[in-house]
C-alpha cells in the first residue's frame, strides 16, 4: 500500500493562506508540525524549479563562477580548493587591449602554505567539472534503474512510523513519570507536617530518582525527536530526486551558475581531487537510502576516477 507521500506532490502555500481545523487530531499526527514545516521548505528549496523564487529557503551556494567551491578538497592535505584567477593582457593589431580572465581550482592550504601539501597548487576547472558531471550523469541514469516509490514506502514503514510509534511510548512514559514526581512533591509537604508513612530523607531520595530517570527519558525523546526530523528530510530529499530525475539534465543545462550550484549541492557531499583522479561521494543519506535497492549503484557512489592521460 502506498502512502500519502507517495500519492501527492506538495506545494508549500503562504502560512497566512494554511487552512486548520480547530483542534488537532493526535491520532493522524506522524510528523511533528514544526519538523514537517521545516521539512517542506527544505525539500521546496532543492526542487529545481523553485530556486528563483525568493519566498523559497534556498541551500546556500558560493559566489565563485566555479560549479564545485565550496564542497570540493585537496586530496593530499584535506584544505579546501577555493577560487583564484588567471589574468592577461594582450594587445590586437589595432591597438585595442583586451583582457582576458580564468577562473581556476586552488588548495588554500598549499597556496597559503597552512599545510605541507605535496599535490598540485591549482587545477583546471574543465577537466575536474567534466569528469564530476559525466560520473554524476551516470548515477542518475542508474538511478532510472531503482524502483523509488516502493524504497520510499518500504522507508516510511520502517523508519518513520516505527520512530513515531516510539515516540508515542516515550511521551506517555514521561507524563506518568511527572505525575508521580508530583505525587512525591506534594507527599514532602505532608511529610514534614507529619501526615505522611515517608521521612522527608526517603522522599529526597525518591524524588531525585525519579528526576534522574526523567533526565534520561527526556534525552531520549530527544534523540527520537532529532532521528524523525532527519528521516524526513531524508524521505522527501529521495522523493524530490524521483520527481525530480526525468528532466534533471534538462533544468541544469538551462540553468545560472547559482541554480546549478543548488542543484548540485542537494546531491553531492563533497569531491576529492589528486594529481591523477577524482573522487565523487554522493550524500550519505541518499547512498544509505538506496543500499538495499541497488548494490551496483552504490558501489559506484565512491569509485574514484582517474584522468586519462
Amino acid at each position: 500500500e502506498s502512502t500519502y507521500l507517495m500519492k501527492h506532490s506538495f506545494t508549500m502555500m503562504p502560512t497566512d493562506s494554511w487552512v486548520k481545523p480547530t483542534e488537532q487530531v493526535k491520532s493522524l499526527v506522524i510528523v511533528p508540525e514544526h519538523i514537517w514545516d521545516k521539512v517542506q521548505q527544505i525539500r521546496i528549496g532543492r526542487n529545481p524549479e523553485n530556486t528563483n523564487d525568493p519566498n523559497v529557503e534556498k541551500i546556500k551556494v558560493t559566489k565563485s563562477p566555479l560549479l564545485f567551491v565550496g564542497m570540493i578538497n585537496c586530496g593530499y592535505c584535506g584544505a579546501p580548493l577555493t577560487t583564484t584567477y588567471n589574468r592577461k593582457k594582450y594587445t590586437l593589431a589595432d591597438g585595442t587591449e583586451q583582457k582576458w580572465v580564468s577562473a581556476k581550482y586552488r588548495c588554500s592550504g598549499k597556496a597559503l602554505t597552512k599545510t605541507k601539501c605535496t599535490g598540485q597548487t591549482v587545477y583546471a576547472p574543465n577537466k575536474i567539472e567534466t569528469t564530476v558531471m559525466s560520473e554524476l550523469q551516470y548515477y542518475l541514469n542508474e538511478l532510472r534503474t531503482v524502483d523509488l516509490s516502493k524504497e520510499i514506502d518500504k522507508y516510511y514503514k520502517e523508519n518513520l512510523l516505527r520512530e513515531n510509534n516510539e515516540l508515542e511510548l516515550k511521551q506517555k512514559e514521561i507524563e506518568k513519570y511527572y505525575t508521580e514526581l508530583s505525587a512525591l512533591k506534594n507527599e514532602i509537604t505532608k511529610s514534614i507536617m507529619g501526615e505522611s508513612a515517608f521521612k522527608p530523607e526517603i522522599l529526597n531520595d525518591l524524588i531525585e530518582k525519579k528526576e534522574e530517570q526523567i533526565s534520561l527519558l527526556s534525552e531520549k525523546i530527544r534523540q527520537i525527536q532529532s532521528n524523525i526530523k532527519d528521516n524526513s528530510i531524508e524521505l522527501h530529499t529521495i522523493e524530490e530526486l524521483k520527481n525530480n530525475l526525468p528532466k534533471w539534465k534538462t533544468v541544469f543545462d538551462e540553468a545560472s551558475i547559482e541554480r546549478k550550484k543548488m542543484m548540485l549541492k542537494s546531491l553531492i557531499d563533497n569531491i576529492v581531487v589528486f594529481r591523477d583522479g577524482i573522487e565523487l561521494n554522493i550524500k550519505l543519506n541518499i547512498k544509505s537510502f538506496l543500499s538495499s535497492a541497488n548494490g551496483s549503484v552504490i558501489e559506484s557512489l565512491g569509485r574514484a576516477h582517474r584522468w586519462q592521460r
